[in-house]
């Protein structure tokens, strides 16, 4: 009930001002230093990602006899060894990213790999054809050659920071 003559001093509405500076002033800091204690963790998820993808397509090829992906990589007048050193290539390589050990390279061998076979194969084709998964795959092999293989692998046990472990 209210009372005639009397009024409620109401607080107003914050601005955008004053909720951007609690906002930046209470929160984002502690989201920042939460999400900065994770970083180093962040290749683990690629690595884990790209090394199930690689074992899939690496274990496909050589569980099928070979004789499908021999056929696709010589029409591509590539040699026949490009076949067997890639599909051994992306199983061993990704069992290799999968643990963390020698990630630079491996992840440097695999995305050589997959650029020379899957981009030549599926260039006319474009996204539609098939070019979307080896372009992705490209990019997270190149950002753990940049970045190493982080926390939670051999590279890091073995050789801490000093590789990118």
């Amino acid at each position: 009930m209210r009372r005639e003559g009397h009024h409620e001093r109401l607080a107003p509405l914050p601005g955008a001002t004053e909720v951007a500076a609690r906002v930046g002033g209470r929160y984002l800091p502690g989201m920042r230093s939460f999400l900065e204690r994770l970083r180093p963790w962040a290749p683990l998820m690629l690595r884990l990602t790209i090394a199930t993808i690689l074992v899939y397509y690496g274990f496909l090829k050589i569980a099928r006899g070979m004789g499908d992906f021999v056929k696709y990589v010589t029409d591509m007048h590539l040699p026949r060894w490009v076949a067997f050193a890639t599909a051994w290539t992306e199983l061993a390589g990704g069992i290799l990213l999968g643990l963390g050990f020698l990630t630079r390279f491996v992840a440097f061998a695999c995305m050589l790999a997959l650029v020379v076979v899957e981009f030549r194969g599926k260039l006319k084709l474009g996204f539609s054809g098939g070019m979307d998964l080896p372009v992705l795959c490209a990019a997270v092999l190149l950002s753990l050659v940049l970045s190493g293989a982080g926390r939670g692998s051999v590279d890091h046990r073995l050789f801490g920071n000093r590789f990118g472990g």
